[in-house]
């Protein structure tokens, strides 16, 4: 019998689209629910939407579930699933209506953003949810509204302590293949593989890549709101696979120049800087961290010229850190 699974990972393409559907929607075949759910969110077929928006909005249905249907919606990014997406904000469970927020977030433009405010008033874990989620769609799309709150004091990289952190350019190939695996799991994201860099942190593959809006200069950010680029963070347990692991956002300044802003893809402010933009389009940065639980101290500087981004230095100092705070129920992330 041929295995169904490639290394530590499970092949989606080992499984027909039928067999997935029956394991995910009706809970036949040897696959769990919620794996099943997982391969069949990386298959592309034609009933796709309307599974996850009948799966979605099935009172009485497992809540993890429903929050994975959502999150696959969010995924594709199409006008029906952002639709779907729009009706789930209806839902009462917490667990399921994180999913439909986390969806919006991936998916939403402007009038996902305004449909959120239904629930800006709501307090914890679904308050900070729709915060971020409303935070990242302003940035991603240039919108107006509240700055990020900052923490004010950052942690200092000490220079006996600390380490380099490896950074080279990555070439187009690679950028291609990371942008693509990212793109089937948050296709509203626009990148851009000239200028990206590979970056080894603390035992971790790292890879920034750019936006389009970026790589068409800097100067962009200097009039409003922006999503500048990404870091994904390789999937070393399965050995394949790219995932987002920081946005990095930018807001522009007074001076001229602009404030940067990197967070957790649930909007947990990790590190910050400034950037000051030339009239040509250059910039040159700064970036540290934040001091805030379970982030190790960095210093990277750098230049931005011909949509491209240098880095000058960069270090990191892992004993400059507070620790983690205990997990909770609802865990959070780094």
């Amino acid at each position: 019998m041929t295995s169904r699974f490639t290394g530590d990972s499970m092949d989606p393409d080992r499984y027909t689209v039928e067999e997935l559907r029956e394991a995910a929607l009706r809970g036949k075949g040897e696959l769990s629910r919620p794996l099943a759910l997982s391969l069949l969110g990386r298959k592309d077929y034609r009933q796709k939407t309307r599974d996850m928006s009948r799966l979605l909005m099935k009172e009485g249905e497992t809540p993890r579930l429903r929050a994975m249907a959502a999150t696959i919606l969010g995924q594709s990014a199409t006008p029906a699933a952002k639709r779907a997406l729009r009706r789930g904000l209806e839902i009462e469970d917490d667990v399921a209506l994180r999913g439909v927020i986390e969806g919006l977030s991936m998916a939403g433009g402007e009038s996902e953003r305004e449909a959120l405010r239904v629930l800006s008033r709501r307090r914890g874990a679904i308050g900070t949810a729709v915060r971020a989620a409303g935070q990242l769609l302003e940035h991603r799309h240039g919108l107006r509204g509240s700055n990020v709150r900052v923490p004010e004091k950052q942690l200092r990289v000490s220079a006996r302590l600390a380490t380099e952190i490896t950074v080279r350019s990555a070439s187009v190939k690679r950028a291609g293949e990371a942008i693509a695996a990212v793109s089937q799991k948050a296709a509203a994201l626009r990148l851009s593989a000239q200028g990206a860099l590979t970056l080894k942190c603390l035992g971790k593959t790292l890879m920034f890549v750019p936006t389009t809006e970026l790589a068409g200069g800097a100067e962009r950010i200097t009039r409003s709101k922006a999503e500048a680029g990404v870091v994904l963070a390789r999937q070393e347990l399965e050995g394949k696979g790219w995932e987002v692991q920081h946005h990095v956002l930018t807001e522009p300044e007074r001076s001229g120049g602009a404030r940067i802003v990197v967070t957790s893809p649930r909007g947990r402010v990790l590190y910050t800087g400034t950037a000051s933009v030339r009239k040509d389009g250059s910039a040159d940065f700064r970036l540290r961290a934040v001091d805030t639980p379970g982030v190790a101290a960095i210093d990277i500087r750098g230049t931005f010229r011909d949509g491209r981004v240098r880095i000058d230095r960069a270090k990191s100092d892992p004993r400059r850190r507070r620790r983690s705070p205990a997990p909770s129920e609802l865990p959070g992330e780094g």
